[in-house]
């Protein structure tokens, strides 16, 4: 069996006349590419599929952090649509747009931190507000900046203000983590996708 967890925006729905398809990415290659199909015409396997982010959570919900969790938000990824969203404000090559240099080079610098932990906690009150979720997990490479998490946790708190009570936020460091399985989230949770295939 094979599973995929591919770039997007990429088609998951099994019902729908492009599932397996590659939609509108910025990739221009491949575009509307039936990726799914490819793969099925020349492996002849059981194949799942899914997106990129929601393999790499997949696989913190089967086998890291969020095993057991029936609601898991997993953040990670660049935009290149929106310079305002997200993404736009708090990934790695908006960082390095920003000031000049990649994350990795900014470590001392404490007002790059200071801004992309405002910005990251933003979002994540609003993701709380309106989801309710038992964990957050925060992947991809900024995160690597784990001076980031205590700062992140602590605007949270000063964020909701104590508007929610809930056990999960009353653990704070448990409940807004780094990704757990040292970067192998992704491939664990492809695992996952292609044990699912063989099972159906």
């Amino acid at each position: 069996a094979l599973g995929v967890a591919a770039f997007g925006p990429v088609d998951v729905k099994p019902e729908s006349e492009t599932y397996g398809y590659i939609l509108d990415t910025p990739k221009l290659a491949w575009r509307h590419k039936d990726l799914l199909g490819r793969l099925k015409a020349e492996l002849k396997v059981p194949m799942g599929l899914d997106t990129d982010v929601n393999g790499s959570c997949l696989g913190e919900v089967t086998y890291g952090c969020a095993r057991g969790l029936d609601s898991v938000i997993y953040i990670t990824g660049i935009c290149p649509y929106h310079k305002n969203c997200l993404e736009g404000f708090a990934s790695g090559p908006s960082i390095e747009a920003r000031w000049g240099k990649k994350a990795v080079e900014l470590v001392d610098r404490p007002e790059v931190w200071e801004m992309e932990s405002y910005y990251i906690a933003q979002a994540l009150v609003d993701y709380i507000m309106l989801l309710s979720p038992r964990k957050i997990i925060l992947g991809g490479g900024v995160m690597h900046q784990e001076q980031l998490f205590p700062m992140i946790r602590q605007k949270v708190r000063e964020m909701l203000n104590g508007y929610i009570k809930t056990k999960e936020l009353e653990d704070m460091d448990s409940y807004i983590v780094p990704a757990s399985l040292h970067d192998d989230q992704g491939i664990m949770g492809c695992i996952k996708l292609g044990l699912n295939a063989l099972q159906a």
